[in-house]
């Protein structure tokens, strides 16, 4: 049937406003729009039982998973420590006294103040990822990406741990070294949505990290967090023998959401200061339970909190964050 352009017109202006009138007033709708970041903190703070068999589950007969920590900073023309990295190497040196510690890395400034403070316990590796990488140096990958994949290739070599260089580290991860599983993963948001791989935990040669490098092979600039997040969980529902995941809280808790990074960094009152700090005592310096690391979410903190932290403001200022990592000052 025929329809004059006019009618055509006024009916797209219509469906239009329908739709603005939807979505500004109907709760429905506006609960699809938010649904990523409600699904992500929805949590009912229960284990799994195949979680909690990844603290149980351990073979002595396996090497154990290399007691060496390897973090990545100074890519893309960033060769600055910040003091928020001096924080995250720090835990680490503290919390899982490993017996390396590699910081891998393109350029770094040798005379920053955090590194020097932190030089003698390091041991630097130089990459070139022109050299290393050179497909998807020509293909304009983005920093990120390339280290994700360089992570990927240096645990698939080496073992061990990696930690993102905004990750504390608040206990032992001694417990997940003899696992019966060569690759231990956390589970990121609430609803288990994705395995982030902010920290990774893995012996040499394990397959399920060389089937994960493999899929690079199909990378798509544009999926922001496909391969580092969405895809691992998709290969441990395949690959359920290869692999422990963790529960959000262990190291991905709170989550990356706004909400829950105000609530990491606003001022708390003198009643929450101390019940924080009651969970600290309670927990060895966590404040979970079965938490094992934090991972700050620098993506979504740096400009509003972490860029200006201090020392100073770390030990005057009450958040939970501060409290949290004020013992690695």
């Amino acid at each position: 049937m025929f329809r004059s352009p006019l009618k055509s017109v006024v009916l797209a202006i219509a469906v239009i406003w329908v739709l603005i009138f939807l979505f500004f007033f109907h709760p429905t709708l506006k609960l699809h729009f938010n649904n990523s970041e409600r699904l992500t903190e929805s949590y009912d703070f229960q284990e799994t039982v195949e979680e909690a068999q990844c603290f149980n589950n351990i073979d002595v007969l396996k090497s154990p998973i290399p007691k060496v920590v390897h973090f990545l900073w100074g890519f893309g023309n960033h060769p600055e420590m910040t003091f928020m990295n001096y924080l995250a190497i720090r835990s680490a040196l503290i919390s899982l006294k490993p017996d390396t510690l590699k910081l891998h890395y393109e350029e770094l400034n040798r005379d920053n103040i955090w590194f020097q403070r932190l030089q003698a316990s390091i041991t630097l590796v130089q990459h070139d990822m022109a050299v290393e990488y050179p497909k998807q140096t020509q293909e304009h990958w983005q920093v990120s990406h390339m280290t994700d994949a360089l992570r990927l290739d240096i645990l698939h070599r080496e073992g061990g741990i990696y930690l993102d260089a905004d990750v504390i580290a608040l206990q032992t991860f001694d417990t997940l070294l003899n696992s019966q599983r060569n690759v231990i993963l956390g589970h990121e948001g609430g609803d288990r949505h994705g395995l982030c791989n902010a920290i990774i935990l893995a012996r040499a040669n394990a397959e399920f990290l060389g089937q994960w490098i493999d899929r690079y092979s199909d990378f798509v600039p544009s999926e922001w967090n496909y391969h580092s997040v969405l895809l691992p969980k998709e290969m441990s529902l395949d690959r359920p023998s290869e692999i422990c995941t963790l529960a959000p809280t262990v190291f991905f808790w709170p989550t990356w959401t706004h909400r829950h990074i105000r609530y990491m960094h606003d001022d708390l009152s003198e009643e929450e200061v101390l019940e924080v700090e009651n969970l600290l005592e309670a927990y060895g310096g966590a404040l979970y339970s079965n938490q094992l690391a934090y991972h700050a979410w620098s993506q979504v903190a740096r400009e509003e909190y972490l860029d200006s932290l201090t020392p100073e403001l770390v030990r005057e200022k009450d958040t939970r964050f501060n409290l949290m990592v004020r013992r690695f000052l």
